[in-house]
């Protein structure tokens, strides 16, 4: 079963990022939010995402960025090269940039 996380807080631009295990549908919900096939969903579990993604669309006007991270079990790769990949972003998402309006965590 999928759960859906969502913290909200104040900023012009919705920034998403997804999380989740290998195959728990980060693709397809990146493109269901942006309404077009932005990453490459083909619901095989040997096609998965290897490092973070960026897209970036338009819902009602508002702006939106979606940030898909590699599979939490990803394998060919490390647990802790994943966790560093993801960290990565973190850092980028909450040094850098001002506060995202919406954080979706996909656990599978």
């Amino acid at each position: 079963m999928i759960k859906t996380y969502f913290m909200i807080v104040a900023a012009e631009e919705w920034r998403i990022m997804l999380l989740g295990a290998r195959g728990s549908g980060k693709s397809s919900t990146g493109n269901t939010v942006l309404r077009c096939n932005a990453f490459q969903s083909d619901m095989q579990l040997s096609r998965v995402t290897q490092f973070c993604e960026r897209a970036t669309g338009n819902i009602n006007g508002r702006p939106v960025a979606i940030i898909e991270t590699p599979g939490l079990n990803r394998i060919g790769r490390t647990e802790r090269e994943v966790t560093r990949e993801i960290l990565k972003l973190l850092m980028y998402f909450f040094c850098f940039l001002p506060l995202s309006k919406i954080i979706v965590f996909i656990v599978g």
